[in-house]
């Protein structure tokens, strides 16, 4: 009888853990609909569907979508960025900076129709993740305009070199969740493990993981600490 219920609940998760899986093709809100996908080709970066969000107000918005292309010779700077919205809580983001023209990337939960974020539901499986590549106007005046939250600015102290690194790696990272849908995970899969996952690629020594990647206000310390920030930039 127990080795029948034992036998009975393993057949009951395995069919449950199939049936719940992370999807790609859920009836996105207008904002989500479109994921980014990046090719270098030489020295030119293309990204596919790069978002332009204009709002009236944060739910109401209009929005574009458009193939780019950026020189990776004008590449001038990369900055990792927070928006402290609760208490230990922040949204962190990147910033590219081609020579003046600023491309965001922002890791987000991935809205349906029949959702809003709640975070205890991350802790279900309630949300997948993924990658959006936006414009300026979009992604900042959005938190910075619309929602009134403060923007902390932190410039990376990178080379060259790793500049190119850092965008090598978002091409990677980007174009894998086209291929593959994953949850958003509280602890090791979030809006701030993987722009630090992108950085960590780019120049190895921050941790793979660190309380301050949940209590994501702290996380800029960690690039202050391990002297990945430029000093009094901003």
């Amino acid at each position: 009888m127990y080795l029948a219920a034992i036998l009975a609940g393993v057949i009951l998760f395995f069919i449950a853990k199939n049936l719940w899986r992370p999807r790609l093709d859920r009836a996105w809100i207008p904002l989500h609909e479109k994921q980014p996908r990046l090719a270098i080709t030489g020295h030119m970066l293309t990204i596919e569907n790069v978002r332009h969000a204009r709002y009236r107000s944060e739910f109401e918005y209009d929005v574009t979508w458009t193939t780019e292309s950026y020189g990776l010779n004008m590449l001038s700077g990369a900055y990792f960025v927070t928006e402290p919205y609760a208490l230990l809580q922040a949204h962190t983001f990147l910033i590219l900076d081609f020579s003046g023209k600023k491309v965001c990337l922002s890791v987000e939960v991935r809205k349906t129709e029949m959702k809003d974020f709640k975070v205890w539901h991350v802790i279900t499986n309630n949300y997948e993740i993924f990658y959006i590549i936006a414009d300026e106007d979009d992604v900042v005046k959005l938190r910075r305009d619309v929602r009134k939250d403060p923007l902390h600015y932190n410039e990376l102290n990178f080379s060259t070199d790793e500049l190119r690194a850092l965008v090598n790696s978002i091409q990677s990272e980007t174009n894998k969740y086209n291929e593959r849908a994953w949850w958003y995970r509280l602890l090791h899969r979030n809006c701030t493990t993987e722009p630090l996952r992108n950085i960590r690629n780019a120049r190895p020594g921050i941790p793979s993981w660190s309380w301050k990647y949940v209590a994501t206000t702290e996380a800029e310390k960690l690039l202050h600490e391990g002297t990945y920030i430029k000093i009094g930039a901003k």
